[in-house]
């Protein structure tokens, strides 16, 4: 989309600026992650799921959540559709949307400002951006963006294309080689992705978290996995697929250390690194002047918060709305701080090795 567009404008005389681009790379992904259609599918998915089925879940999902199974007639325009997209719009469309831009900010200001992490990720859209709305001053690197964004372009046609069109990728994006490895290690998994996005991610994030991934998925999923299937730590059978062991050792096993790492990776840096958010905090809350325009006013840290507080507040009371009988403190808990804990955990990790 960046490609056509900023081509388009260019060659009816009125070219992008690196602002405009970037407006439009933003906007192009929300578009592409944030349809309410996907969604609802997915919540309807989930109702009727072998995991909701497990764990006993299937009968106690409202139907605010997913309509009640054997209603929905394979369309969209069902009555039954109504609540989901009431309650859908007003966290999606208002209330994530106040917690974005909010919480977006102050982290910005405590990661990028302050600490200045290198944010490898956000670096190459950057980059990409500034390449294409400055062709003339960057030829050689215009070319070779052209270049790879055709050979991505073809090898999807061959993958995603024929997939879409034909039911099975002339060249499959996922191959399942589990089989090889199950009889002699029971619990392990083994896959090859052909997926670009990913291939070419491992090119951004830092070397040393390259590495790190690959010890941690070969000792999760070659050695541990098969240690925890043999102490009938996860539920495990002979067969089973690289997907079903990967989403049935997390859901059985790795989910609660996972969470505990988490919380300890967000709260040691607030620790170790206090003196970032106290000058963050600091220079939100000190009225800057504008000289010559060059330097702008920080938004206050109370609007900041005002509006964090908004959406996870009127998060946490349309919870307490649609489940009345849930103690106050869940919502309230899980809303309101794990957000701003967990946000903080994720965009640390990004600003760092580039994924969350």
């Amino acid at each position: 989309v960046l490609l056509l567009f900023t081509t388009l404008a260019a060659t009816a005389g009125n070219p992008f600026s690196k602002q405009e681009a970037f407006i439009l790379f933003s906007n192009t992904t929300s578009l592409v992650t944030e349809w309410m259609a996907p969604a609802l599918i997915w919540q309807y998915y989930v109702r009727q799921s072998p995991i909701a089925h497990e764990y006993g879940l299937s009968h106690l999902l409202p139907d605010w959540y997913a309509p009640p199974p054997g209603t929905i007639n394979r369309t969209l325009f069902d009555p039954n559709w109504i609540p989901l997209m009431i309650v859908w719009l007003i966290i999606n469309g208002l209330l994530l949307k106040l917690c974005n831009l909010s919480i977006g900010y102050l982290t910005y200001q405590l990661f990028a400002v302050e600490e200045k992490l290198p944010f490898p990720g956000t670096r190459v859209w950057a980059e990409a951006c500034i390449t294409i709305t400055e062709k003339m001053k960057r030829p050689e690197k215009s070319k070779l963006l052209t270049y790879t964004a055709v050979i991505s372009m073809i090898f999807s046609i061959f993958t995603y294309g024929t997939w879409f069109i034909t039911g099975s990728p002339l060249v499959p994006v996922f191959n399942d080689m589990t089989s090889l490895v199950d009889k002699a290690l029971p619990g392990a998994s083994l896959g090859l992705i052909l997926d670009l996005l990913l291939i070419s991610g491992g090119f951004i994030i830092p070397w040393h978290v390259c590495v790190s991934i690959f010890i941690g998925g070969i000792t999760t999923f070659m050695v541990a996995n098969p240690i925890l299937a043999r102490m009938g730590l996860f539920e495990y059978k002979l067969g089973m697929s690289t997907g079903s062991i990967y989403y049935w050792s997390r859901l059985d096993f790795w989910i609660s250390p996972m969470i505990g790492i988490g919380i300890a990776a967000g709260i040691i840096p607030l620790i170790t690194r206090r003196k970032y958010f106290i000058r963050a905090f600091k220079r939100l809350t000190i009225a800057r002047k504008k000289v010559k325009g060059e330097e702008r006013r920080p938004i206050s840290l109370w609007i900041v918060l005002a509006l964090f507080l908004l959406g996870t507040g009127g998060s946490a009371a349309l919870t307490m709305i649609l489940v009345p009988d849930l103690p106050f403190w869940i919502p309230i808990t899980l809303s309101v701080a794990w957000t701003f804990l967990y946000s903080l955990i994720n965009t640390r990790a990004i600003g760092e090795a580039a994924i969350g």
